[in-house]
């Protein structure tokens, strides 16, 4: 169950990014994809819905 959970979080975030930004780089796909702390997940999918930016994104997710 939690890794359904893992996915499910991860596609959500992936999902609002190409939502608000169109393109989303591979590498930033597989950095989300790499996540295995649900929190960590839950937290990003707020900031991918706040946040201004792309590129402030991957600065952030890289920073995790």
């Amino acid at each position: 169950m939690e890794k359904g959970k893992l996915k499910s979080t991860r596609e959500s975030i992936i999902t609002v990014l190409e939502t608000r930004f169109e393109n989303v780089p591979t590498n930033l796909v597989d950095a989300i994809n790499e996540i295995d702390n649900i929190q960590s997940l839950k937290q990003l999918t707020k900031t991918a819905v706040l946040i201004d930016y792309l590129e402030s994104f991957a600065t952030l997710l890289s920073q995790k």
